[in-house]
């Protein structure tokens, strides 16, 4: 593997994220192509919303950690709403958070790392960077950027699958700062969204 220079978007503030909104864009529409044969499906990531319904509510009965469940089951409900993904298996990343991504000193995007969760399904699950990485509006230009390649079904299963993201990190990252102040920030975002997404 090359060295990659650039410093992790977890490690600077969200106004200083923003130059990198295009370039994740572009990053995004190059790789989610069709997968070819062969490429294997995680069973975590890029599958229905509704297989990971269990594992979301458990976390949310946790109401000491979650005093906005009620409004987090909305959103959940919302995105399970969302027609299912029925296009070809695309490659994902399928771990895109800003601790993977890296950040030029310019805060253009620098590389992005961490493959070890690549696979095929709905891309939904790598979208969900633009609640984990970005404020509103620089998930506005975000979105903007990728244009009609991303219909809005796809964008509400993106917000349900940046609280799963928000809530695994946010439950079990007592013990890294870094990932529990990741989760905390999408969690803010997604709640903060409003639906921006009545597209």
């Amino acid at each position: 593997m090359r060295w990659v220079p650039g410093a992790a978007a977890a490690d600077v503030g969200p106004a200083g994220r923003g130059p990198a909104a295009k370039g994740l864009a572009d990053f995004l529409l190059s790789l989610h192509v069709p997968a070819e044969i062969g490429v294997p499906v995680n069973p975590f990531r890029g599958v229905p919303l509704t297989d990971r319904d269990a594992v979301l509510v458990e976390r949310l009965g946790d109401h000491e950690r979650y005093p906005q469940a009620a409004a987090l089951r909305a959103v959940w409900a919302q995105a399970c709403a969302a027609k299912a993904w029925d296009g070809p298996a695309m490659m994902l990343h399928g771990d895109l958070h800003p601790g993977n991504i890296l950040l030029a000193d310019d805060g253009s995007l620098a590389g992005v790392i961490d493959f070890g969760d690549v696979g095929a399904g709905d891309p939904a699950v790598d979208l969900a960077v633009g609640w984990l990485m970005f404020d509103a509006g620089t998930r506005h230009r975000f979105m903007g950027a990728l244009g009609s390649a991303v219909e809005g079904d796809t964008w509400m299963r993106a917000r349900g699958w940046a609280l799963i993201l928000s809530t695994a990190m946010l439950s079990n990252s007592d013990d890294n700062p870094r990932m529990f102040s990741v989760g905390k920030f999408g969690i803010r975002q997604i709640l903060d969204d409003g639906l921006c997404l009545q597209l």
